[in-house]
């Protein structure tokens, strides 16, 4: 009975060392996607394994890229876009957003990497994206037209000021004022008089402000 005891606490010693999606010893050595997301990896070993997905050929690397965008290291959010422009996550994120099939956080997604790589080709999706039904998707086209080029997605962010969800309205608003237009900074006003959420208030205040230290173009 002893000796099958001791052969039983063998093998499940054993498959745990290699349980799925790990290594040797629990580590994620050898597998980028597990390091990418290990907070228990080391920062050079993390940067190696975001180098080693630019020529990863698993479809699942562009979104697993994405997902570490809002890590505060700066190292590694530039080791992060490099890998992306490398796997041309570009045109994927922007066909992504036409394609009706897409789910709700595929096309978050597509708006958080967008945002981040800042490219001119991505104003149309991200503007098509302001209509979409999810207003987590709105909210963040609305983010990342702000980062991109508010003032070539003017009209848009303009009826985005009236959209339903107050995120979306906050975004638009903070966005609009970098645009320095007399339709601008009467829409702001506008929407000044009838905004009942403190959150947006707060948003077309600073836009306002900002659009009055600038000069009208």
């Amino acid at each position: 009975m002893e000796t099958r005891r001791l052969l039983i606490q063998s093998a499940l010693a054993f498959a745990l060392v290699l349980a799925p999606g790990m290594g040797w010893a629990g580590d994620s050595k050898g597998n980028p996607m597990a390091t990418l997301s290990d907070r228990a990896a080391s920062r050079a070993d993390r940067i190696k394994a975001i180098k080693a997905l630019a020529h990863s050929k698993n479809p699942q690397a562009i979104d697993a890229l994405i997902k570490e965008l809002a890590i505060m290291d700066e190292g590694i959010v530039v080791a992060l876009k490099d890998s992306l422009r490398a796997l041309k996550a570009v045109p994927v994120l922007e066909q992504r957003l036409a394609d009706s099939g897409a789910s709700e956080e595929q096309k978050v997604l597509a708006c958080i990497g967008l945002r981040a790589l800042k490219e001119k080709s991505s104003i149309r999706p991200l503007v098509s994206a302001l209509k979409d039904q999810s207003p987590r998707v709105r909210k963040e086209a609305a983010l990342a037209l702000g980062v991109i080029a508010p003032a070539e997605a003017e009209a848009e962010l303009l009826t985005a000021l009236s959209d339903g969800d107050e995120d979306v309205r906050y975004f638009a608003a903070d966005a609009l004022g970098d645009v320095r237009t007399a339709a601008v900074r009467q829409a702001i006003k506008t929407r000044l008089a009838v905004e009942t959420s403190p959150v947006v208030r707060s948003a077309l205040l600073a836009a306002k402000n900002k659009l009055n230290r600038e000069p009208e173009r």
